[in-house]
């Protein structure tokens, strides 16, 4: 293969990762922000952000040689690529990790709603079969709080949610190994 060809298939491929990061990215739940979990994030928090900025538009020294330049005038095209790849490559990850928590604390969530729905339906149950006296009260006040937590976790839309981080999850970590292997 030409010299030449290796650059071109480098640069199309530098382009393929940019626009399918962009893609996972925009069709991926938003995140709560400020982020809160059990990893340590680097690239996706506030402070990643800055630096990502600082990356793709470094700053200038002033005329009097204050400051410091982010990027060399020697960096070649090849080294920027590979910077801004790699900062693809940490962010997807770290996207991947906060994704499949986000999911698995909705998922848990869900589980633990469906659990009590059903320990409280077969008390009802049994209630009602052993005709209790005096339970009718009761048991209406708890039907009624079954209700509101079923139209709760439907209103919110917590399986879609689930779903959704599921999916943005391993997105970004299909991106994170695809990139890792370029």
């Amino acid at each position: 293969m030409k010299p030449f060809e290796v650059e071109v298939k480098r640069e199309v491929r530098s382009a393929e990762i940019s626009v399918t990061f962009a893609e996972v990215f925009d069709v991926a739940p938003a995140l709560p922000r400020p982020l809160k979990s059990k990893f340590h994030l680097e690239f996706i928090t506030a402070e990643g952000l800055v630096r990502e900025s600082e990356l793709i538009a470094p700053l200038d020294v002033d005329a009097e040689g204050e400051g410091e330049p982010l990027v060399a005038d020697t960096d070649t095209r090849q080294a920027r690529q590979l910077a801004s790849n790699t900062l693809y490559m940490r962010k997807a990850k770290e996207y991947a990790l906060v994704h499949e928590e986000l999911a698995d604390w909705y998922d848990s969530f869900l589980s633990k709603v469906r659990i009590l729905q059903m320990i409280v339906s077969g008390v009802i149950s049994m209630i009602l079969a052993l005709k209790v006296p005096d339970a009718d009260n009761p048991v209406a006040i708890v039907t009624v709080f079954l209700g509101i937590v079923k139209a709760w976790v439907d209103i919110a839309d917590y399986e879609n949610l689930c779903s959704k981080h599921r999916t943005a999850a391993g997105g970004f970590e299909e991106l994170h190994e695809d990139t890792q292997a370029f």
